[in-house]
């Protein structure tokens, strides 16, 4: 008899610690972590509860104040950060390196929390702020405060390079802004902050040579702020702005905090009518220029035949690599218009000078001019996936944004590639509602769940290709978006889409556990005053089997949030809770006068209209 009431008890005592990791569900971090493993216990925190560091390294107690000041936001409490000779005792979190380890990487970490202390291991100082970000995540998402439960993790990158671009030459954004971007970076373990420095609309970094840059390239008269030339389109107010050197350098000092690597871009040769405003006798047809505040691809650019073009654009980039201590220079070299080269005498003579071929090799040979340039100051460069063609110096490495296709034909030629495909990462692209949508007018449909469904080493590559692709970037474009709240619009959430695709591993990531995991994030955002879109909440549409005899459609109704349920009506009213239940595609009359949302525990969600969350795909 006492044999059964012990294998009950055992028994129970299993069934419960199934139920705690079941009902917890506490895996609610984004990036998700390759390994995950829940224990039995919790980890409490309280007043006395202190952080410890290992005095031996000082970037340590830089990332223990970080997580003593999260903390506090968070619960409240006043944490002692301390160095780790001090006699430790029980409810204690501590940070420190170890040797090296090949599960780990150079970015990795491995965070233990038990019911007495927390440790967060790594071979360096930028894998133990990763865990930090880690045990920050589950401390904010727990519903129960002060807790977090035992767990073992054990994590790392499964791309060095994950990147986030801002565009401020045609927008200008305030160093707080970018600072506030560089902390969320920060939370889902992105590394690159790529900043798109000068454009045609405008020129944004200070160069002591040439202080015209910015006291005329920095503005102009009037901005377009749909698509389309039409003149409605046009906002008469003058706008501009930009970064003086020692603003650089306290942005490049706080990313340096938060492990970020900043990497400039200069355009060239096309995307430059702000310089030529500026110096019109760099262009092929002397100018008069002002400054456009109108949007797409201009015909002036750089005069690749006049020398003085090269020592100008030397002597920008001199000041450049002197600010930024990335070993990498962003060039451009996208989207550049050859008519003006086709009837330049100055380009013409170069092109038979060099023994070019024609306007395409003319390209690559102001692009390997201007690396050259760059490896002399020790530097290497990147650019947009335009500078294969003509040829390519076999260091550079190239950013494919023209889709996929850029990035196969670099790694074919072994160059190293970043995968920053406009059909999967331009968060510039519509999400929702086009009455919701801040870009006016932008047509392309990016949801974040395509963003979530990227795989940078498709079966397009080959085994040694796909070792050439060195990670993946998200870009904002900001043509369309002039300010605070539309930029995180576009951003927020589908960022965490991008740092998932970047950090994870293919196998791990799941449409259905991510977008669980999502909802963690909006309290978050809430608390922090970002702007973020609730369209993983919409209903898409799908219309199939017209017949016209009848004048009857089939319709499809899908949803990509998490353990939701379709109601709709159709008659114009606003859904309920009441309304009629999606379980299955359904025959409807024309006119069709459908209205959807998504419904959870008897409660509407997602901040959306009855007219705009059907979206028709």
């Amino acid at each position: 008899m006492k044999s059964k009431f012990i294998a009950f008890f055992i028994l129970l005592g299993l069934i419960q610690i199934g139920l705690y990791a079941q009902n917890k569900d506490l895996n609610t971090i984004i990036p998700r972590p390759q390994i995950f493993e829940l224990k039995r216990g919790d980890f409490v925190f309280n007043k006395n509860t202190i952080i410890v560091y290992d005095a031996n390294y000082k970037d340590l107690q830089s990332i223990a104040l970080q997580l003593s000041d999260e903390i506090k936001l968070i619960l409240g409490l006043d944490l002692k950060v301390t160095e780790n000779n001090v006699r430790l005792r029980d409810n204690y979190v501590s940070v420190g390196l170890i040797s090296n380890s090949d599960a780990l990487g150079e970015e990795g970490y491995k965070l233990v929390s038990t019911s007495k202390q927390i440790g967060i291991q790594a071979v360096k100082a930028s894998g133990v702020f990763y865990g930090m970000q880690t045990l920050v995540q589950l401390i904010r998402n727990n519903e129960v405060k002060r807790q977090i439960p035992a767990i073992e993790i054990s994590d790392k990158p499964r791309f060095a390079w994950r990147g986030m671009m801002l565009d401020v030459g045609r927008y200008f954004y305030s160093i707080e802004f970018i600072k506030k971007m560089l902390d969320e970076m920060a939370v889902y373990k992105l590394n690159k902050f790529h900043w798109h420095l000068t454009d045609d609309q405008g020129w944004r970094i200070e160069i002591k040579k040439y202080p015209e840059l910015t006291q005329k390239g920095a503005w102009r008269s009037e901005s377009q702020f749909g698509i389309g030339l039409d003149k409605n389109w046009i906002n008469t107010n003058p706008h501009g702005g930009y970064y003086t050197q020692e603003e650089i350098k306290e942005v490049i000092k706080y990313a340096q905090s938060k492990y970020i690597e900043v990497i400039p871009e200069i355009e060239v040769p096309g995307h430059s009518k702000a310089a030529l405003s500026v110096f019109p006798h760099l262009s092929c047809t002397g100018g008069p220029f002002e400054v456009p505040g109108y949007w797409g691809v201009v015909e002036d650019v750089y005069c690749a035949g006049n020398e003085d073009t090269f020592k100008f654009v030397e002597d920008v980039l001199t000041e450049v690599v002197e600010l930024f201590p990335s070993k990498i220079v962003h060039i451009g070299g996208d989207e550049c218009k050859k008519n003006r080269w086709k009837t330049c005498a100055k380009c013409q003579n170069r092109i038979k000078k060099e023994g070019l071929k024609d306007e395409y090799e003319l390209q690559s040979y102001f692009i390997k001019r201007v690396q050259n340039f760059l490896n002399s100051k020790g530097k290497s460069i990147i650019g947009w996936d335009e500078i294969l063609e003509g040829g390519l110096a076999p260091n550079a490495k190239v950013m494919s944004w023209r889709g996929t296709k850029g990035g196969i034909a670099a790694a074919k030629q072994g160059h190293e590639v970043v995968m920053s495909p406009n059909t999967f990462l331009y968060l510039d692209y519509a999400q929702g509602a086009a009455d919701l949508e801040p870009a006016y007018g932008r047509t392309r449909f990016l949801p974040i769940e395509k963003v979530y469904s990227y795989n940078p080493v498709s079966e397009e590559f080959t085994e040694p290709e796909g070792k050439l692709i060195k990670g993946v970037q998200a870009n904002v474009w900001t043509e369309l978006l002039h300010n605070r709240e539309s930029v995180e619009y576009m951003i927020f959430p589908r960022i965490t889409a991008v740092a998932e695709v970047a950090w994870t591993n293919q196998n791990l990531r799941q449409w259905d556990d991510f977008s669980r995991r999502i909802e963690y994030q909006f309290d978050y955002y809430k608390s922090k005053d970002i702007t973020f879109a609730e369209s993983i909440y919409y209903t898409y549409v799908k219309t199939s089997s017209i017949n016209k005899n009848s004048s009857t459609a089939l319709i499809t109704l899908s949803t990509p949030s998490y353990n939701t349920e379709i109601r709709y009506t159709l008659d114009g009213t606003a859904p309920k809770n009441s309304s009629l239940l999606y379980d299955k595609p359904f025959t409807v009359k024309y006119p069709i006068n459908l209205n959807t949302a998504t419904f959870r525990n008897g409660k509407r969600i997602g901040k959306t209209n009855n007219k705009s969350i059907a979206i028709f795909k």
